[in-house]
């Protein structure tokens, strides 16, 4: 179980990616790549992707669905890791299982 806290809300992802199996906790957590151009990028909403160790497939952790281009998606089948409800009870984090 992976538990991140955005902006002082928290969500829990299963800690497995379904690619091959990787511990995603050990992936990095990033912001989502935007792009309006050619060679033109910008990060939005820091903090909300994180990203696989092993073969670098990237997850919305408030939604556990995997981030791939809108075209791709078409080609594809929707890819999403398991999410949790999470809540803070008397400063502890609680995973709603």
């Amino acid at each position: 179980m992976g538990a991140y806290n955005i902006d002082g809300r928290f969500y829990s992802l299963r800690n497995v990616c379904p690619h091959q199996g990787a511990e995603l906790c050990k992936g990095q957590t990033r912001p989502l790549i935007v792009s309006s151009a050619a060679g033109r990028y910008e990060h939005e909403r820091t903090g909300e992707i994180v990203r696989c160790p092993w073969h670098q497939w990237e997850f919305d952790i408030k939604t556990g669905r995997m981030i791939v281009d809108p075209a791709m998606r078409k080609k594809c089948c929707e890819v999403s890791v398991e999410r949790f409800d999470t809540s803070v009870e008397e400063d502890q984090v609680v995973v709603h299982i």
